[in-house]
């Protein structure tokens, strides 16, 4: 009769490392998923790298069309100043009408970069928010592949495990939120530039 007993409770043991062996692979395989989800994020960052670039390339490009205008309008004023044959009432006016223009043309101007650069803020704000979740799903997925490499029979407790495995699955469904909102971002962006 003992060694029947043995022999049930070695089969029992045997029953839950085979469930135990299965629920690791599955964990394993979750960890392998977040990884993808890891270098999509960072395909993300990359791309905030080249709106970066471009957004300086914008701002190197208005300010020498900046500049050009200045050049013009000073040409334009020594034109009219060497033109003797207006009046000095239209000289007056013609300036006047220059400047406001020329006011009008700066402003449209200013008022693009001011929407273009608070479209890049939000979107640096987005992706800095991405970029802090993915730290955090970095370090959590450090600990449980740590935990997953280590694993003892006598210290996994199930009740533990189902809780990681809820808490990595909500981390990853606010990340894919995220993605969405940036990639909706990018192409509002995409077609106001």
């Amino acid at each position: 009769m003992f060694p029947d007993t043995i022999m049930f409770e070695n089969k029992k043991v045997q029953e839950e490392l085979g469930q135990l062996s299965g629920r690791v692979i599955e964990t394993i395989n979750d960890v392998r998923n977040l990884s993808v989800e890891v270098g999509k994020l960072r395909t993300a960052m990359n791309l905030q790298k080249d709106l970066q670039g471009k957004e300086e390339e914008f701002l190197t490009g208005f300010e020498e069309n900046a500049k050009k205008m200045v050049g013009v309008r000073e040409d334009f004023e020594k034109a009219l100043y060497d033109f003797k044959l207006l009046s000095g009432d239209m000289e007056k006016k013609l300036t006047a009408k220059f400047d406001e223009v020329l006011k009008d043309e700066l402003k449209g101007y200013v008022d693009g970069l001011k929407k273009e650069l608070g479209d890049v803020a939000e979107l640096k704000e987005s992706i800095s928010a991405v970029k802090n979740e993915l730290g955090t799903v970095q370090e959590e997925v450090k600990k449980f592949t740590s935990i997953s490499s280590n694993i003892k029979e006598a210290d996994f407790e199930l009740t533990q495990y189902i809780k990681k495995v809820n808490d990595m699955d909500a981390e990853k469904l606010e990340l894919m939120r995220k993605i969405d909102s940036l990639e909706r971002l990018l192409a509002r962006m995409k077609r106001t530039g």
